[in-house]
C-alpha cells in the first residue's frame, strides 16, 4: 500500500516533525509523498523569526536553485565548470550564483551597519565625554585653586584635598549612572526583543562599563587635583 502511494521522497526538519506529532517520522507519508529523512533545524530565515516547519521535495523538473559544496581552494575553477554544465542543460536561462555566506550576511546587513554606526557613535560620545569631563575638571580646579591653597596652608594633605573633590564627582557620576544605565538597558532590551533568538544582557557588561567610566574620570580628576595641589600656595593666593 505504501509503494502505491509513494510518489516523491520528502525531507522535513525537526520542527515539522514535532508539528506532525511524529516520534519517528521516517517512513511516514506527507500527503502522497513519503518522508525519507528528518534533518536538524537550521535558520533559513533571519533570526528575527523562529525556525519554521520545512518540507523539502525531490523534484528535478522544478529545480530553481542548487546548493553545492565546493572546495574553496579550487572555487573559481569549479564555478566555471558548473556554469559550463548549466549552459549545456539549460541554455535558455542565465547562470547566476552566489555564496551562501553572502546570502546569510545580506540578511543581517542592516544589523551590521547599525552595529558599526553604534560603535562609531559610542567612540565619538566617549571622546566628547572625556573632553567635557577634562574641561569641567580644569574649570572647577582652577576656580577653586584658592580654596585648595588655603586648605594646604592649614595642613590639609594632597590626599585630603583629592578625597574632597573625588567625593563630589563620584556623587555626580552616580546620578548620571542611575539615569543612563536604565535607559540603555531598556533601549537594548527593546531592540533585542525583535529577534526570536537573542543573547541576554549580562550584568557584568554593565558593571564593566560603570567601572571604566569611573576609572577614566577618577584618573583625570586625580591628575588635575594633584597638579593643582602641588602649586605653591603663596603664589596661588597672591595671584587670586
Amino acid at each position: 500500500e505504501g509503494g502505491e502511494k509513494y510518489k516523491k521522497p520528502v525531507i522535513i526538519n525537526e520542527t515539522a516533525r514535532k508539528l506532525m506529532n511524529y516520534d519517528q517520522a521516517v517512513g511516514k507519508f506527507f500527503g502522497e509523498d513519503q518522508i525519507t529523512t528528518v534533518i536538524r533545524d537550521f535558520h533559513f530565515r533571519p533570526l528575527q523569526n523562529q525556525v519554521e516547519p520545512l518540507v523539502i521535495y525531490y523534484s528535478p523538473e522544478t529545480i530553481e536553485k542548487l546548493f553545492i559544496r565546493i572546495n574553496p581552494v579550487k572555487a573559481s575553477h569549479t564555478i566555471k565548470y558548473i556554469e559550463s554544465v548549466f549552459k549545456k542543460m539549460r541554455p535558455e536561462y542565465n547562470f547566476e550564483w552566489s555564496y551562501v555566506d553572502d546570502e546569510y550576511n545580506s540578511m543581517y546587513r542592516k544589523e551590521f551597519r547599525l552595529g558599526q554606526l553604534l560603535i562609531a557613535l559610542s567612540v565619538v560620545a566617549m571622546l566628547v565625554s572625556c573632553i567635557g569631563v577634562l574641561g569641567l575638571l580644569s574649570f572647577m580646579v582652577e576656580r577653586r585653586s584658592k580654596e585648595i591653597a588655603i586648605r594646604k596652608i592649614n595642613g590639609a594633605s594632597i590626599n585630603d584635598i583629592m578625597h574632597l573633590f573625588i567625593r563630589e564627582f563620584v556623587i555626580l557620576i552616580g546620578i548620571a549612572t542611575l539615569i543612563a544605565v536604565p535607559a540603555g538597558w531598556w533601549f537594548t532590551s527593546e531592540w533585542l526583543n525583535n529577534y526570536a533568538y537573542r543573547v541576554g544582557i549580562s550584568i557584568f557588561v554593565v558593571i564593566g562599563i560603570i567601572i571604566f567610566v569611573f576609572s577614566i574620570t577618577l584618573m583625570t580628576l586625580s591628575y588635575r587635583i594633584y597638579k593643582a595641589a602641588n602649586r605653591n600656595p603663596a603664589e596661588v593666593v597672591k595671584s587670586e
